[in-house]
């Protein structure tokens, strides 16, 4: 379901692999990230990310600018700034981010559900619903976790209206 027996967390809808651990109330995350894997632009409203990669290319989305970074490099992305990355190299990229602080203490649990649910299908690499029930399930990760990330699609001022539509359809069911 999206982790094996050591931890890692797996998204094969946007391949990477990731571990987290705790440290104070920062998310550390380790992440290797398959060429062309990326993630979904997205916000955290309460820390700044600090990426550090290790090994390969990386683009980094960060606001409006997109930055190229190596072995070696940092990044650092404001908190409340949209920002997203890909592995942009033919061999699989390595870095550790770092969000400070994330102080929901959740955001690993959003990694298993998200994971969980490209495993089941649920989202495309874009980002959308495979279909209603799971346009539902996936509004109702974004509602449960969105004080530790905003997804940019759909946009949020979107998301805040269907939110409360998805609870009461959640409740119904």
């Amino acid at each position: 379901m999206g982790a094996s027996a050591t931890g890692e967390i797996y998204d094969p809808v946007l391949g990477y692999w990731i571990t987290c651990q705790r440290d104070g109330q920062n998310l550390i995350i380790d992440t290797r990230v398959r060429p062309g894997g990326a993630t979904l632009p997205h916000v955290h409203p309460n820390g700044e990310e600090r990426f550090s990669v290790e090994r390969g290319t990386v683009e980094f989305l960060r606001g409006r600018d997109k930055v190229i970074a190596g072995a070696g490099d940092e990044v650092v992305v404001p908190r409340g700034t949209k920002h997203a990355f890909k592995n942009a190299g033919s061999d699989e990229a390595v870095f550790r981010a770092e969000l400070a602080p994330e102080p929901t203490g959740r955001g690993e649990e959003f990694f298993r559900e998200a994971a969980a649910a490209a495993e089941r299908g649920l989202y495309t690499k874009w980002g959308l619903p495979t279909g209603p029930r799971a346009a539902l399930h996936m509004l109702e990760i974004l509602d449960r976790y969105r004080d530790f990330a905003v997804v940019s699609n759909p946009p949020p001022f979107l998301q805040r209206l269907l939110f409360p539509i998805a609870r009461r359809l959640r409740r119904t069911r």
